[in-house]
């Protein structure tokens, strides 16, 4: 790589910043090794963010030529470190983003991802330690005292050509769950996977993976600027088959006049990078939202029939969920996550059926607070208008019906939450309600009432939920459909 004059001060900001607040720079710690004799290589994401022009948050360090206790010894001295892998040496300092580590040899053990014997090797050259790492553009190093960025195994050239390559075919299956790396790297990345990478893909399974690290790899690819192509990549190396609801989407027909692009498959590829630019800037919320959209048309697996001559889908977002809520809860604990995206994909037909019907105030009101509080009106006209948008014959107009929706939420004061409800206990409290079923069932109705007719005065709301023959009766409240038109 040639190191022109703004890369050389991209670096040399990096070497100059405090490690963390009011601790050593991270020149200082490296000049420290060196001069215990030691050669201090930055390595991994951030040399490859480095060749793509960017910077990567996490800093991993390579030490050569030291031991385990010595580098433990001399890093402790400046600054406080958690060991995160005492048989191979691997030190964090604590509340930074930097870690340090010696060259290591893995041996395959087992099974899975975590079946390997791993030994730290503190004088092995920089090419034997590279051979370990996964794919080309991450077994680089960078020697941040001669700005020289070490490439044994070609990975800036691979990585300039847009072309995700291995580095050892032989060992690529020792780890799974490079398979999944590989799908988040080429949606991050918008690289093509090798023909050797897609062959050593179709030959590794995915047994004995941990859950959450799967959940990760896949959170990674759909926050990427291109899922399409990590599932297409998912596609084509059969590994697609251990994401059963997504791979039942493919060859599942549509009608050609609402999604001229194609079956299930292709419409929700094209909705999810339509969603890359609908994202809020919150990587939780836009999780969320990303999940939303792949789960949004699982329904229609299920659903989809011949009726009249027209490939119909009706009540596909009702049964999605279901599926939605199978395929989450087999990666993730995370019920909030969960419970988001369920709602997504339940209401996901919403915004075009409110606008159609000319909906009142009451009506957007109602769906925010159906919506929260895992999500809200903001992630839900995003995640229908990415549908929209994935639709061949509509993938550059506009969205009436979102923009309408959003209109009326801002209207209705309910644009990231529901209303509040007006009346509390201790209101009632006042007027001699006692606490139990029936201040319980009187607060219910006041808040429909303040819903149904947006009334903001609590005294009038009190007033009027206590003057009603039938107080404290359960919720009866209008129901909205979803939009089911069998799209």
């Amino acid at each position: 790589m040639r190191m022109d004059s703004q890369v050389a001060d991209r670096v040399h900001a990096v070497l100059q910043r405090p490690v963390f607040a009011g601790g050593p720079t991270l020149h200082a710690l490296v000049q420290r090794l060196r001069d215990e004799g030691a050669r201090p290589m930055i390595v991994g994401g951030w040399v490859r963010d480095l060749v793509a022009g960017g910077e990567s948050a996490d800093i991993d360090i390579e030490v050569v030529g030291m031991c385990a206790e010595t580098l433990e010894e001399v890093l402790g001295s400046m600054v406080p470190l958690v060991l995160a892998g005492k048989a191979f040496a691997v030190y964090k300092v604590e509340g930074a983003n930097v870690e340090f580590s010696l060259p290591r040899r893995d041996s395959l053990t087992g099974l899975g991802h975590r079946g390997f014997a791993v030994e730290a090797v503190p004088d092995m050259p920089f090419q034997e330690a590279a051979h370990r790492r996964d794919f080309t553009m991450n077994a680089m190093g960078f020697d941040p005292f001669t700005m020289e960025v070490l490439d044994p195994w070609n990975g800036e050239a691979h990585f300039r050509s847009g072309l995700l390559e291995v580095v050892d075919p032989r060992r690529f299956g020792d780890d799974p769950l490079r398979v999944l790396r590989a799908a988040q790297f080429l949606s991050r990345f918008l690289l093509t996977p090798s023909p050797r990478l897609i062959q050593c893909a179709r030959q590794v399974g995915a047994e004995n993976l941990p859950a959450e690290r799967v959940f990760g790899e896949l959170a990674k690819m759909l926050l990427g600027r291109a899922p399409s192509l990590g599932l297409r990549f998912l596609l084509i190396t059969g590994w697609i088959r251990f994401l059963p609801e997504v791979a039942s989407l493919v060859g599942v027909p549509q009608d050609e006049t609402w999604h001229p692009e194609g079956d299930v498959w292709e419409h929700v590829l094209a909705s999810l990078d339509a969603a890359v630019s609908l994202r809020t800037g919150d990587s939780r919320r836009d999780l969320v939202l990303m999940f939303g959209v792949l789960c949004h048309d699982f329904g229609k697996v299920c659903t989809t029939r011949l009726r009249d001559g027209r490939i119909r889908s009706m009540g596909h977002s009702e049964a999605g969920v279901a599926l939605a809520s199978r395929f989450l809860t087999r990666f993730t604990k995370d019920r909030s996550i969960i419970a988001g995206v369920e709602k997504l994909v339940r209401w996901h037909l919403t915004p075009d059926f409110l606008h159609g019907q000319s909906s009142t105030l009451a009506a957007v009101r109602r769906l925010a607070r159906r919506l929260a509080p895992e999500t809200d009106i903001v992630l839900l006209e995003r995640c229908s208008r990415a549908d929209y948008r994935g639709s061949g014959a509509r993938q550059n107009g506009a969205f009436p019906a979102g923009e309408w929706l959003l209109a009326a939420a801002r209207e209705a004061g309910v644009l990231n939450q529901p209303v509040e409800p007006l009346l509390l206990g201790r209101h009632l409290l006042q007027e001699g309600v006692t606490p139990g079923p029936r201040m319980g069932a009187l607060l219910r109705r006041a808040y429909e009432i303040q819903i149904e007719e947006g009334i903001q005065d609590v005294s009038v709301l009190k007033e009027r939920v206590l003057a009603e023959p039938s107080a404290g009766r359960a919720d009866s409240s209008p129901r909205e459909g979803n939009g089911e038109r069998g799209r």
